[in-house]
């Protein structure tokens, strides 16, 4: 457990501008074939204490420090969660990370269109399909995520 600091380490804005949403922005996403809307419904930095990986290698303890937390919610209340921490972690629905600091983005093509530079997380399994996936571009934020038979991918 640790203690509450005196002095928490600020969210640089250009860090801040990482998550390119802000509130009442409307994002609009295919899952299979039905299209789902979302609406950024929460958007402040805040108190947070995480970690981050470092060059993908290990786990350290981020210091209390300012974070941006942004959230979008859906007609039927399912929300997505975005975290962004002075060190250029970005988290997803508390369970998914990008280094923006460290990671090299590349090409990645969603729903036809070719997106430049893509931060991506792909976890594959035993016969190289891809299972899970997260890419995130710093223009348009989220542009596909997946889980098992779940999966969103944005209209651009």
């Amino acid at each position: 457990c640790y203690d509450h600091p005196d002095i928490l380490r600020r969210l640089p804005d250009e860090t801040a501008a990482l998550i390119p949403y802000q509130m009442g922005d409307t994002l609009h996403f295919l899952n299979g074939l039905d299209t789902i809307v979302y609406v950024v419904t929460s958007d402040e930095i805040g108190e947070w204490n995480g970690a981050y990986f470092r060059n993908r290698m290990s786990i350290e303890p981020e210091p209390y420090c300012y974070a941006r937390h942004v959230m979008l919610t859906n007609t039927s209340q399912s929300e997505l969660h975005f975290v962004i921490s002075p060190e250029k972690s970005l988290y997803f629905e508390g369970h998914y990370w990008l280094d923006l600091a460290y990671q090299n983005p590349e090409p990645r093509t969603v729903n036809g269109i070719t997106y430049d530079e893509v931060y991506f997380y792909e976890c594959t399994d035993s016969e190289n399909n891809i299972n899970e996936l997260f890419y995130y571009t710093l223009d348009e934020g989220l542009i596909a995520f997946k889980l098992g038979s779940y999966s969103l991918s944005l209209i651009p």
